[in-house]
């Protein structure tokens, strides 16, 4: 048979006679099947591996391993490739169907669509066919009604994605496609985009669709994943070498030069000894040499050079 439905649970075929039965159903989303014959002692059950109710297309088939042998194992296949094998006990065959007044019930517990029916190759009719070439025929009990053609429920129409989510139908079952920045199963959830931790040295800042890296000192980018370069920032003076470090630098400076930048002579120069300020300025010594101050009215770095 060809079946396409959701229901973890449901009975897709069943046929009696006296106490011979035979039943087809779907047990925990996989195929399950119930064989009891008149010359056999207790019924035979077993069940499949594969989930066959989820929405999609599939092809069931049900056959003994070796018909020829009394005692041949049951197999289930599902879509060509084979699900579930029963223990080989003698079950007799289903030659009961043949029998008049044998009943045989399709899909009387089951949501979804069925295609092609067959037993021993009979299709079972959606409709009374009279004129069937085969000798062994199928009728209809009384006038059920069928619906043809393959549609599930109206899952969309309530509009259940959120936020610009786009619905799927999946057959009695609905899926959303999430518009950017909104996840969910409705697409209800802000999307975090922090989550990943984006940013390589610094903080992150969640947006809708968005985020935004606050950067540890000295690191720049997108990211954060840039070392900023100190030197560009920051030359050294009179011939220095600038070496970039972390959130710092340093200036190798020549023999004559020393400081940060390599702005003060070396070795520095001491007030009243090499310096002496201009326009009654006071000097003091530092720590890389002399320096003015001031007096009121007057600025620069002017001095007198005592050397």
């Amino acid at each position: 048979m060809e079946l396409r439905t959701r229901s973890e649970n449901a009975v897709l075929l069943r046929a009696s006679w006296g106490s011979n039965l035979l039943v087809v159903g779907i047990l925990d989303f996989s195929v399950w099947v119930e064989i009891q014959s008149d010359s056999s002692i207790k019924s035979l059950t077993f069940k499949g591996n594969r989930h066959v109710a989820d929405g999609r297309w599939h092809r069931v088939n049900i056959s003994m391993a070796d018909w020829k042998r009394k005692t041949s194992p049951w197999v289930i296949a599902v879509d060509g490739i084979t699900d579930a094998t029963s223990k080989q006990e003698r079950t007799g065959s289903l030659s009961f169907l043949n029998k008049k007044g044998a009943m045989l019930a399709v899909g009387d517990s089951f949501i979804g669509c069925l295609g092609a029916v067959r037993l021993g190759g009979i299709y079972l009719p959606f409709a009374d066919d009279h004129k069937a070439p085969q000798p062994s025929q199928f009728h209809l009990v009384g006038k059920p009604k069928i619906h043809l053609g393959c549609s599930s429920a109206p899952v969309c129409d309530s509009g259940p994605c959120l936020n610009g989510g786009r619905c799927e139908d999946l057959f009695n079952k609905f899926g959303c496609v999430c518009d950017t920045g909104w996840e969910g199963e409705q697409c209800e959830t802000d999307t975090d985009e922090c989550v990943s931790q984006p940013c390589v040295y610094g903080s992150c800042k969640d947006y809708l669709a968005a985020f935004e890296c606050r950067c540890d000192p000295g690191y720049a980018g997108t990211l954060c994943d840039e070392d900023i370069d100190e030197c560009v920032l920051h030359p050294c003076e009179h011939g220095g070498t600038c070496q970039d470090g972390l959130n710092m630098y340093t200036c190798v400076c020549p023999k004559d030069y020393s400081g940060p930048n390599c702005q003060w002579d070396y070795p520095p120069l001491q007030c009243n000894t090499d310096v002496q300020c201009a326009n009654d300025g006071v000097c003091r010594d530092g720590l890389w040499g002399a320096n003015c101050t001031c007096m009121p009215g007057f600025t620069g770095t002017r001095y007198n050079d005592l050397s």
